[in-house]
């Protein structure tokens, strides 16, 4: 089931992701998480996000992660491989968390 949230037709679909990951981790990969990765609005990135998200999906075969905290780390290695800096990647990647004052005071202060 291929979904169509976007005119691009690089939407990742829930078979792919699956396809990629260790037998005992399918069970994991939730129309969310698919979701989650074809609502990023910009089309370039979201081919980079994919890209990265299929080809690294053997770090979740060590079963450390938790799915969701995967895609969250895929997505913020992908911003930095465009070239974003860190805080940017983060901030995009968590844009929840970055608005928290305890964080925007560590990067005041010089500590992040």
């Amino acid at each position: 089931m291929e979904l169509t949230t976007t005119n691009n037709t690089d939407v990742l679909t829930k078979e792919q992701l699956q396809g990629c990951v260790p037998k005992k981790f399918r069970h994991n990969v939730t129309e969310d998480i698919v979701q989650f990765v074809n609502a990023t609005e910009d089309d370039d990135f979201r081919e980079a996000f994919k890209a990265n998200l299929l080809g690294f999906a053997d770090v979740i075969g060590t079963g450390k992660f938790k799915m969701q905290d995967y895609v969250n780390a895929v997505k913020f290695v992908s911003y930095k491989l465009l070239g974003d800096p860190n805080t940017i990647a983060y901030a995009k990647t968590f844009p929840d968390r970055y608005q928290r004052p305890a964080f925007l005071l560590r990067i005041t202060e010089g500590n992040w």
